[in-house]
Order: C-alpha cells, then sequence, then structure tokens
C-alpha cells in the first residue's frame, strides 16, 4: 500500500511557494489553497488510468492577478510522472470538442513549451470554453514530469491562444523550478 502521507509530502513540496509568481506579475498569494487529491485530467470526459490505479496524492493553488489567472496542482504517484504525462496526451487527442459540467470545450491544440531544466518530459495544449452566460474564454494547460511527480498548470492570460501560451510558458518556468528543486 502506498504511504499516502509521504506522497502528499512531495506533492506539496513540488507546488509553486505562495509568493513566487509575484516575480511575473502574479498574485502575491494564492486564492486558494488545498490539500486534496485531484485527478491530473478529465479532457475529453476521460479519467486516466494513474488516476483511478493506485492512490496518489495532490495538492493545488490558484492565484488571480490582473490579467494573469494561475492553477498549480501536483501530483505524487507509484508510476513514473512520464507514464503520467503520456496517458494525458492521449486523452487530449482522443477528441475534439466535449462537454464538460454544461460547458462546450475545443482542444485547439498544442502549446510549444521549451526544454525545462530538472524536468524529465513535458506537455501542453490550449482549449477554447464556451459558457451558457456568454463568458466564454481561451486557456492552456502544462504538465511537467520529474521522478513520479506531475506538476499540471492551467493559465489564463488574454484572450488568445498566443497570449496564454506565452503566459503558459512563464508560468511554466516558475512551476519547473519548483519541481526540481523538490524531493522526488
Amino acid at each position: 500500500m502506498p504511504d499516502l502521507p509521504a506522497l502528499q509530502k512531495q506533492a506539496t513540496a513540488a507546488l509553486i511557494a505562495p509568493g513566487d509568481l509575484v516575480k511575473i506579475d502574479g498574485a502575491r498569494k494564492p486564492s486558494r489553497d488545498v490539500k486534496e487529491t485531484f485527478w491530473v485530467t478529465d479532457v475529453c470526459g476521460r479519467n486516466i488510468a494513474a488516476d483511478v490505479g493506485p492512490p496518489h496524492a495532490s495538492h493545488s493553488r490558484t492565484w488571480s492577478a490582473d490579467g494573469l489567472w494561475v492553477r498549480n496542482t501536483t501530483h505524487a504517484y507509484t508510476v513514473p510522472g512520464t507514464a503520467v504525462l503520456a496517458q494525458v496526451k492521449e486523452a487530449v487527442g482522443s477528441c475534439r470538442k466535449y462537454r464538460s459540467q454544461g460547458e462546450s470545450i475545443t482542444i485547439l491544440g498544442p502549446a510549444t513549451l521549451p526544454s525545462y531544466r530538472g524536468t524529465e518530459a513535458r506537455y501542453g495544449y490550449c482549449y477554447r470554453t464556451e459558457r451558457a452566460s456568454g463568458t466564454d474564454f481561451v486557456a492552456c494547460e502544462a504538465f511537467l514530469a520529474r521522478g513520479n511527480l506531475v506538476s499540471a498548470l492551467m493559465v489564463i492570460r488574454g484572450s488568445s491562444r498566443k497570449t496564454n501560451t506565452d503566459g503558459l510558458v512563464v508560468v511554466g518556468a516558475v512551476a519547473a523550478e519548483a519541481l526540481g528543486g523538490s524531493a522526488a
């Protein structure tokens, strides 16, 4: 049986620290900070095998500043993070459009991410969410792996795929630094 307290400690250590987004014009402190087990993704209405298999631990923080919204959720698994990223990539590739919580989501395609020091794999994509209220938005997500850890990011910056990808690249560097400095 996995040592859940040890996995939780790993997930927390790999998370972006509360004040670390200030250097990129992010909020000084998170508006939400939750230690709970989350799915790494539910894209295309799918849960990946790593999330329904052996238990894992997660920790999530959300920051909201003028022009930059960020959610960083780190996951500590009992399988390699690179295997989790392969499952995420397969799930994203399984559809182009889907519905989630009453919203229509269209996958726009991959987000090009640079190599980040301290990571073994990375994957990103962008999507448009259409809401019944008319408050549509574009967002991008990235997944960074190191050892048994995955750092998942969701970034909303501006209204275009380009501004969101640019924001994801910058926030990804901060997340990679946190992931690379953690004990995997």
